[in-house]
């Protein structure tokens, strides 16, 4: 491979080197990106989920009348 062209070559052997280890990689860190999407829905879903709920007590609530006598 020319010095001078930058370009790679997938005969050279240091791009192939290169190529296995950004595979490698790709795959040691989906496990870790699959569980930090899968906390991210869990927190999202339990916002929903309470807000939802708070929703439900302040509607109910409006409506009654409370008598202390």
């Amino acid at each position: 491979m020319d010095k001078n062209n930058m370009d790679f070559d997938y005969k050279d052997n240091q791009f192939t080197s290169y190529l296995k280890l950004g595979i490698v990689a790709m795959v040691a860190m989906t496990p870790l990106i699959t569980i930090q999407l899968l906390g991210f829905k869990s927190v999202v879903q339990r916002k929903v989920v309470e807000k939802h709920r708070l929703k439900t007590i302040i509607s109910s609530e409006d409506e009654q009348i409370i008598n202390f006598m």
